[in-house]
């Protein structure tokens, strides 16, 4: 991959780095009361209200790597979990035929729905309620289920169910040549970081709707059998120590 432009982050502190996600569950106890109040009075349930009042009150970031995956899709696009619908600004329409917005989480349908008009996806995209991982529901609301061109899941693929059943069933919806594009957090390579994410998993994904801090995904999705090509990177400068460390690129299917 060329690396202008590219995100390199600054020397940080161990310290720093280890407590990063204690600081992220801190904030999260802001939106515990709306958080109740809305799940009381309204039909979302609380994990989806949560996480979504958490999601929206961060700001967004859209490094060099993210615009890059999203820039590059093409043709037949599935997007995994686009959440509030900031990337939709990043497509190529000249490039995008149809695109599935795959997004089970209803308390954040509002918001993306608008997306979809605020950047002129109308009549070209389809927003459909529910997970990745429901076969079925994808079937009745017209999602393909083989000769994909393009998956793209930004910070996604950390939450899905029994990744070991669904990653191969996102691999059978591509077509030959067609490319899962991603941009994930994944389980740390260094030995004592894992297991400090491993501890914060038993609250994390409380707040982050179900996210695993210790999910290695690049290894899972590289252990696929099927690809032709696996273009993986890290992102410069990212400390050994990161408890949110990224990989981000692109999967082939042979």
């Amino acid at each position: 991959m060329a690396s202008h432009g590219l995100t390199v982050l600054p020397p940080t502190t161990r310290a720093g780095e280890y407590l990063l996600p204690a600081q992220y569950l801190l904030y999260s106890l802001a939106y515990l009361p709306s958080t109740i109040y809305h799940t009381l009075t309204g039909p979302a349930p609380f994990t989806d209200t949560f996480f979504s009042r958490i999601w929206a009150s961060l700001p967004v970031d859209f490094s060099e790597e993210k615009r890059r995956i999203i820039a590059g899709a093409h043709g037949v696009v599935i997007e995994i979990g686009p959440g509030l619908g900031n990337t939709l600004q990043w497509y190529d329409k000249d490039k995008v035929d149809s695109l599935y917005l795959v997004e089970p989480n209803r308390a954040m349908h509002t918001e993306l729905k608008e997306a979809v008009v605020k950047y002129g996806w109308e009549g070209r995209c389809k927003v459909v309620a529910c997970g990745i991982e429901d076969a079925q529901e994808l079937a009745k609301e017209g999602v393909p289920k083989e000769g994909v061109d393009c998956l793209v899941s930004i910070q996604v693929l950390c939450s899905i169910p029994d990744p070991s059943i669904h990653l191969p069933a996102l691999h059978r919806r591509l077509k030959r040549g067609g490319e899962l594009r991603i941009f994930e957090h994944i389980r740390s390579h260094d030995s004592t970081t894992a297991w400090l994410q491993w501890f914060y998993d038993f609250v994390w994904h409380i707040p982050f709707a179900g996210c695993e801090l210790s999910r290695p995904t690049d290894k899972l999705l590289g252990e696929l059998e099927g690809w032709k090509e696996v273009q993986l990177e890290k992102i410069k400068g990212e400390s050994r120590w990161c408890t949110i460390p990224s990989s981000w690129g692109w999967l082939v299917k042979a």
